[in-house]
């Protein structure tokens, strides 16, 4: 199992990699990049904590995606 953990972690790093390279190339992503987490828009990341994680109910996953898109009314 160990061989199996670290072969997914690899091609996940070596992904996001190849990720990031795509998008330091493209001239509208590459502004976006910034790791800096002082110049983060901090109403930006409280929308997002806000809107949740995956839970056990119906919706599941979507259920975050569904209140950003449609409102919370719809959730």
């Amino acid at each position: 199992m160990a061989g199996i953990g670290a072969a997914t972690g690899l091609v996940q790093l070596l992904g996001g990699g190849l990720l990031y390279l795509a998008m330091r190339r493209d001239p509208v992503l590459a502004p976006m990049l910034s790791l800096a987490g002082w110049r983060t828009s901090w109403p930006a990341v409280r929308r997002l904590l806000r809107s949740g994680g995956p839970t056990n109910r119906p919706g599941g996953v979507l259920g975050p995606a569904v209140v950003l898109l449609l409102g919370p009314e719809f959730a």
